[in-house]
């Protein structure tokens, strides 16, 4: 509703604004334009190739982008790119002086990325993001599952936006000191603006409304939103007031495995009030006013909200309103004059605020209605709010673009501002433009003269070549060495080749007197697109702070000589604490030589698995920044990786590499271990339809039990044997370490 206000507000003033949504079903064009041009709203499909950018010149490779943003963890990710992409082209061909964007999903995550990366239009309007409601509140207050994956990618891609946003907007004061406090701030960073009222009308009420008219709900059915503890407060104050009938409208929503939020807040509802709880289900603005019209008093009891345009609406209509104060209600709303306010967003509270409320007399209730129309008309009026919008943007503009020009510092929040920069300012001393590529040749040497060959393609050729390699195969290399010009060097050792055969390969360039401008690691089995060395130095040469560069890539498992899976690895850009728990920097990856050398190359007491993750997380927590950049740039063939029997050693070690930063991060490292932890869980709870984990749980349930869980069985058998040969396995491992555990022992006192 804010988009379709305030759109509509600054089109009638004589701002020509294009508004970018998702096309579906409902919205089938792709361009409409509207108050004599100066409102275009462009749609754009999640699923196609859109016409006239760049990804149209590779259409296949642009599809499987899409297939593998669409099935990555946040599937939101695949309607920011296509955003991204229609958005360059809307900035290059049109006068674009700003760009605004929300928070919640990050729809303009990749196109602020792009631009920090070097990538998109000459043309740079400064960007702001104005906050409504971020995924990290909607889980918390809704009782979610933070360890959903979806939730922590769709956090890290709102923080990254946040962070790389010009100015920042939102419409309560609320929000914005909530705001300033968590990402460290100063005060005044976030600016605030209520929302337009639009064109929400007067409505007249007889007394008869204003006597025995319903007390309204409006707004999704969700936790956040109260409903559970509104329900409470009025099934509480029910039997005091028999002529109170309570209105919900708005869609339903999951609550649990087996019940929605209507079907939950029922059962909780006696039976002799059933009649006077009316759930309405969603409904269309026009049948809303009627709803309004036959109320005569309207609630918001959220736990938390920013500035609710439902009470707005309502408040416009000429209602009081019963709010909580956990939001921009309590902006809006004169306790006891244009509404009540509650001391808390508890049910006891609610029902304290519902009761002084049903005690208010009619005519008090009608002129309570009054003032609320009248305030809330003043705070939110049309013409008041456009001015300060364009005087926003104007300060804005004039400011230009300066943080989403580069990459941020802090991602997530860890007690410093989110906005510091490190005074550090980086200078290249590299003497080579180049890229030099560590080659792992020890899994497969058969394919080196065609992975050499294919290197020939790359639009910009490596500065150095060095090739790590089996004993047996030194020799046979050489005859490899015409193929190319020059800087060609062979490392030989065991497979897999080690950390340590690595940082031979590095100092035998380093030892040449020729820096190169960055290391890049990579696997025989890697083939690179011919964009992939020309790309990567782009950026590094662009972004002077950045000292870790990887990509999207496509990893492709096969089968008895068969393709039997796709997938696309689509990492965020590594962030910590995340990085200290996953290696989230895909390989191949690229090094910049000045980070490298800080960090006295990679461990040598490290298997090259964790070698890598340890030099990545150094390098991190010295200030350079890392970006994986959103194209995809490279092909693999998987293969089981090889066991490493002193993992858990070695990732002691890893951590101990960073005191400081795991010191720092340490409260959200175990929130997100544990979240981990109870998501893998919460998968079997959810498959099996009830809290059964093991064979033995099943053996003890009831029939009717082990009935359903049988058919549940049998309609996804492949799930079924993942169960088994799960417990299978675990019941072997426990079995082998009870027989290993004695033998042990034995050996100790021989």
């Amino acid at each position: 509703m804010y988009t379709y206000n305030i759109s509509r507000l600054l089109a009638e003033a004589g701002e020509t604004v294009h508004v970018i949504g998702r096309r579906w079903a409902g919205a089938p064009d792709p361009l409409i334009e509207s108050h004599n041009g100066k409102l275009i709203v462009h749609r754009v499909p999640i699923d196609e190739v859109i016409p006239g950018t760049p990804e149209a010149l590779d259409p296949d490779r642009a599809r499987k982008k899409l297939v593998g943003l669409r099935d990555s963890d946040f599937s939101e990710q695949v309607f920011a790119w296509q955003v991204a992409l229609y958005a360059e082209k809307v900035v290059q061909d049109e006068s674009i002086d700003v760009i605004e964007s929300q928070e919640v999903n990050a729809p303009f995550y990749f196109f602020q990325l792009r631009r920090a990366l070097g990538f998109g239009p000459q043309r740079q309007p400064p960007c702001f993001v104005h906050l409504h409601t971020s995924s990290e509140q909607m889980v918390r207050y809704n009782e979610w599952d933070p360890g959903n994956p979806y939730w922590i990618t769709a956090k890290r891609l709102e923080d990254y936006s946040i962070a790389a946003a010009d100015a920042l907007l939102c419409p309560s004061q609320f929000l914005a000191q909530q705001t300033e406090v968590e990402l460290g701030l100063e005060k005044g960073a976030v600016t605030s603006i209520p929302l337009p009222i639009g064109d929400t009308p007067r409505l007249e009420r007889s007394h008869h409304v204003w006597s025995s008219g319903t007390i309204c709900y409006v707004g999704r059915l969700e936790p956040r939103k109260g409903v559970i503890e509104w329900v409470d407060a009025a099934i509480s104050v029910a039997d005091d007031f028999k002529d109170a009938h309570f209105e919900f409208i708005g869609a339903d929503l999951p609550y649990t495995e087996d019940q929605s939020v209507q079907q939950f807040i029922s059962q909780k509802i006696p039976s002799r009030f059933k009649k006077r709880f009316h759930f309405r289900g969603s409904q269309s603005r026009e049948s809303l006013l009627s709803y309004l019209k036959k109320s005569r008093i309207a609630v918001v009891p959220s736990r938390w909200e920013n500035f609710p345009n439902t009470c707005v609406e309502a408040m416009c209509s000429g209602l009081p309103v019963i709010a909580s104060p956990n939001g921009g209600m309590a902006e809006m709303i004169e306790d006891d004059q244009t509404g009540w306010i509650a001391a808390q967003s508890s049910s006891e509270a609610l029902a304290q605020a519902l009761r002084r409320a049903l005690n208010t007399p009619p005519a008090r209730l009608a002129d309570m209605g009054g003032q609320a129309e009248k305030n809330i008309r003043q705070i939110c009026d049309n013409n008041q709010t456009v001015q300060r919008h364009l005087e926003f943007r104007r300060s804005v503009f004039q400011k230009g673009a300066h943080r989403s020009l580069f990459l941020p510092m802090n991602l997530p929040h860890s007690g410093k501002p989110l906005f510091e920069r490190a005074a550090i300012h980086r200078k290249s001393h590299a003497s080579a433009d180049g890229i030099a590529l560590i080659v792992d040749a020890t899994r497969d040497i058969n394919v080196l003269p065609s992975w050499i060959a294919s290197i020939g393609k790359q639009l910009e050729q490596p500065e150095f070549l060095v090739f790590l390699v089996p004993p047996s195969h030194g020799n046979q290399i050489d005859i490899e060495r015409h193929k190319l010009a020059r800087n060609f060097y062979v490392v030989t050792g065991e497979a897999p080749a080690s950390s340590a055969m690595r940082n031979i390969g590095i100092r035998t360039i380093l030892n040449t007197g020729k820096k190169p401008i960055a290391f890049g690691f990579l696997d025989i089995l890697d083939e690179l697109h011919p964009e992939f060395l020309r790309t990567c130095a782009s950026v590094l040469r662009h972004c002077s702070d950045l000292g870790i560069v990887s990509t999207w890539r496509e990893d492709i498992e096969q089968k008895n000589g068969w393709i039997s899976n796709r997938s696309l690895v689509v990492y965020p850009c590594p962030t910590f604490p995340h990085q200290l728990i996953e290696n989230e920097v895909s390989s191949p990856l690229v090094i910049r030589t000045e980070a490298l050398t800080e960090a006295n190359l990679m461990r040598g007491d490290m298997d090259y698995e964790f070698a890598i993750w340890n030099l990545i997380n150094v390098t991190l927590a010295s200030s350079w920044k890392a970006a994986t950049i959103p194209e995809l740039l490279s092909k693999r063939s998987i293969q089981a990786p090889g066991a490493l029997p002193s993992r858990e050693m070695m990732y002691r070690q890893l951590l101990a590499s960073t005191p400081e930063v795991v010191d720092d991060h340490a409260q959200r490292i175990l929130h997100l271990l544990h979240a981990r932890a109870s998501l893998n869980k919460a998968l079997w709870r959810r498959y099996m339809g009830i809290p059964i984990f093991s064979p033995q749980d099943i053996l003890r349930a009831p029939l009717w039990q082990k009935l359903r869980i049988a058919g549940k069985f049998i309609r996804d058998p492949c799930r079924g044997f993942q169960f088994m040969l799960y417990h299978v396995n675990t019941y072997f491992k426990r079995l082998f370490a009870k027989v290993r555990w004695p033998l042990r022992e034995q050996h100790q006192k021989d």
